[in-house]
């Protein structure tokens, strides 16, 4: 979907749209959309996360693994470069064949030496994976 060159100053901008595009920036009552990943690492059994569980990414190390293969399949591994699964939202809106409104999506930030270099977001249920990484 999107697979852009970009400095790390534009990885950041990028990662900000890019969430902001597929995630709702506010609920129906107006209140912003949270960062539901420290909630599932407290508690994954939770009611809130029951689709997960019959999802293809069902945790933040399966996206991780995902996230990996996808970033050394389409652009190598620095050694300088780490992965770390950042965020699960649920989506706000449907995106082309990525997403549709509703399903969770896990947020994997590539840094460099500390600086954000990339974004992957990963559609739990299905397995899409789209990103914008340094080329």
């Amino acid at each position: 979907m999107f697979n852009v060159e970009m400095t790390m100053r534009g990885a950041a901008i990028f990662a900000t749209l890019l969430i902001s595009r597929i995630v709702v920036a506010d609920d129906e009552l107006g209140h912003a959309v949270q960062n539901a990943l420290p909630k599932f690492k407290a508690n994954s059994s939770s009611v809130e996360f029951v689709t997960l569980s019959e999802a293809k990414i069902k945790n933040d190390l399966e996206a991780k693994h995902a996230a990996l293969e996808w970033h050394l399949k389409h652009n190598g591994l620095l050694a300088e470069e780490q992965l770390e699964v950042v965020g699960l939202y649920p989506s706000g809106r449907r995106v082309s064949d990525f997403a549709k409104s509703g399903k969770w999506i896990w947020e994997v930030r590539i840094t460099e030496l500390n600086q954000l270099s990339g974004v992957i977001l990963i559609n739990a249920k299905n397995g899409a994976i789209t990103g914008a990484v340094p080329k």
